[in-house]
């Protein structure tokens, strides 16, 4: 990978001190690209399962309308 021939170039110009704590860094960046990547997918299935879930919240509301209509015009006929 490219890190690692960074990490090879900067041995022979840092100390060895300073490249262990570098080396903690690196390990460090890579954990939080991991969980960088894993909180996209996340976001990505949970817009596409929320927009499923206002389509059928939609299709159940214009049901629910249509149901509404048709009880008032019951309850008209009736009074008369």
């Amino acid at each position: 990978m490219a890190i690692d021939g960074v990490f090879e170039n900067l041995t022979s110009v840092l100390s060895p001190e300073l490249l262990v704590s570098i080396g903690g860094l690196v390990t460090i960046l890579k954990a939080v690209g991991v969980f960088a990547i894993i909180y996209v997918i996340y976001v990505v299935i949970m817009g596409i399962l929320g927009f499923r879930s206002r389509k059928r919240m939609k299709i159940i509301e214009k049901r629910v309308i249509a149901i509404d209509k048709k009880i008032d015009k019951l309850l008209k006929s009736k009074k008369k």
